[in-house]
């Protein structure tokens, strides 16, 4: 397991124990869903700030390759509370600029724009809805003006930073396979905007992707 793999799986690991394993929320724990997916980003703004340096603004051009380490994949955790579904969801989201310039040689975010959100279901018959909002956990690396820089410090020192915000909407219909496991089929809608460091600065930069998402679930 390389190193992306390796800090990545343990940042979802400690996220995982500080959901599943306080009491309250194991009480009311409903489902989990386990998902994987691809997404299709559309263009939006990108500006790099340096000391000293005149800023440079761009409409990146991203691209995700999901299927590519570290992957794409996420899981989300499902409570019932007083007959109402609460949900949340950890996704690991990747971007790669795509329009680089002679100024910005390399900009990604591939450790992930993670983005960590709470959402509300609304349960019909055949299909579900979901609305939520949350945070944006970003991880870049960059070259900018012939400078290489990889995140460092943050959460845990991994080089993970809060940022935020993010808002969501879903899509989605469970196909039940017995009385516990069921597949996930889901459209999701994430829109978000991260402050991520570089060298001698800092860049921000917006996302907003359709999420074509399935996945398997198992109901409690």
């Amino acid at each position: 397991m390389n190193y992306k793999s390796k800090t990545h799986f343990n940042f979802i690991i400690i996220l995982l124990i500080l959901f599943q394993f306080n009491p309250l929320q194991a009480q009311l724990l409903h489902s989990i869903d386990v998902i994987a997916g691809a997404p299709l980003n559309f263009d939006s703004k990108v500006s790099f700030h340096q000391a000293g340096e005149e800023d440079i603004s761009l409409m990146g051009q991203y691209i995700s390759k999901p299927l590519e380490d570290p992957y794409y994949l996420g899981f989300r955790l499902n409570f019932n509370i007083a007959d109402h579904v609460w949900e949340l969801q950890f996704l690991h989201h990747k971007v790669y600029l795509t329009n680089t310039t002679e100024q910005v040689q390399h900009f990604e975010i591939t450790h992930g724009f993670n983005t960590l959100t709470a959402h509300y279901r609304f349960i019909y018959d055949e299909f579900n809805l979901r609305l939520g909002t949350g945070v944006v956990l970003p991880h870049t690396e960059s070259t900018i003006r012939g400078v290489q820089h990889a995140s460092t410090g943050g959460i845990f020192g991994w080089g993970y930073h809060i940022t935020g915000p993010i808002f969501l909407a879903g899509i989605n219909r469970d196909w039940m396979l017995g009385s516990h496991f069921y597949l996930n089929t889901e459209l999701q809608f994430i829109g978000g905007w991260a402050k991520v460091p570089i060298f001698n600065g800092h860049a921000h930069a917006t996302n907003f992707a359709f999420h074509f998402i399935f996945g398997i679930g198992y109901k409690l």
